[in-house]
């Protein structure tokens, strides 16, 4: 519908489920996150955010979508986005990084995060038996 017209050369986006086959045949267009920076997009409206020059986001997609990380420029148009063994479709603009997934997958990823990353130290109480001055 007219998305990218003009800006990218070639404005092929892939379906959900034919990310994981083509994932290991596909070289290029493929943009690895770490899980922290996944659920950053994950959580902002329509899974879409801004890309800053020099943030670890915006060097990630440079380096995935045909650009370089010192120079920042990166080739709008359809990607793959991967979190570990996890891929999934994405899109980029001039200025943003879009995960196209839908609501139940957005929650799944967001459960494989937690799950993924290591809990954060919590105060925790001296136990009962352990309090001598009580």
């Amino acid at each position: 519908k007219g998305l990218l017209s003009g800006l990218a050369p070639c404005r092929w986006r892939l379906h959900a489920e034919g990310v994981m086959v083509l994932a290991p045949i596909l070289q290029s267009r493929r943009v690895c996150l770490e899980p922290a920076l996944v659920q950053q997009v994950l959580c902002c409206e329509h899974r879409q955010t801004a890309l800053t020059e020099g943030t670890p986001l915006a060097n990630a997609v440079a380096n995935g979508a045909g650009g370089n990380e010192t120079g920042y420029h990166h080739v709008c148009g359809g990607i793959m986005v991967g979190m570990g063994v996890s891929w999934f479709p994405g899109v980029v603009t001039p200025k943003q990084l879009r995960i196209l997934v839908d609501d139940d997958a957005a929650e799944a990823m967001l459960e494989q995060i937690l799950l993924l990353a290591p809990a954060p130290l919590q105060p925790r109480a001296v136990p009962a038996w352990l309090r001598c001055w009580d």
